[in-house]
């Protein structure tokens, strides 16, 4: 995508009209998607999008991964750091007192 036109041809009238009736329905769901936020997660991630406007090539999924990372980093190391037992639902980890 990235702003280009992307041309697709076909061989026949018929899969004109299916491909034009399967972009119809992928925007339909898309539609759909965005309103299946509660508003007030649509509003926080209005906010997230305006704060992410100083960085062209981040995408909110990018900063949410990179949270992630590093809260699990941070859990780790406290983790580490206490020698105890962390449960992340049903999978059980055990650390050892190595703190990278």
């Amino acid at each position: 995508m990235d702003g280009k036109r992307i041309w697709e041809t076909f061989k026949s009238e018929s899969e004109v009209i299916t491909r034009a009736w399967k972009m119809h329905d992928d925007r339909q769901q898309a539609g759909k998607a965005g309103f299946a936020l509660p508003m007030n997660q649509r509003v926080e991630a209005a906010a997230a999008f305006k704060l992410l406007t100083q960085y062209p090539d981040a995408t909110l999924k990018d900063a949410v991964a990179f949270y992630i990372e590093r809260r699990l980093s941070f859990v780790i190391q406290a983790v580490c750091s206490t020698g105890s037992v962390i449960n992340f639902s049903s999978l059980e980890l055990r650390f050892c007192s190595i703190v990278r």
